[in-house]
């Protein structure tokens, strides 16, 4: 299992481990349980592509 800190305070944290058989990663806040997200490689890959789109989105429904 490997371990990244991510995000400008570094609160954000995702793992990588190896499950069924399969690399998962998992993206979590810190301290906080119940917001993650699981993704596989290949979605990994996909969010990372658009993950600019998905930041400009998510402050604009944060303003209003």
């Amino acid at each position: 299992m490997k371990t990244y800190k991510l995000g400008n305070l570094g609160d954000r944290v995702l793992t990588v481990k190896k499950r069924d058989g399969q690399h998962v990663a998992t993206l979590r806040i810190k301290n906080v349980d119940m917001k993650y997200v699981e993704l596989p490689p290949k979605r990994w890959a996909a969010f990372r592509q658009v993950v600019g789109e998905v930041n400009e989105a998510a402050k604009s429904v944060s303003v209003g």
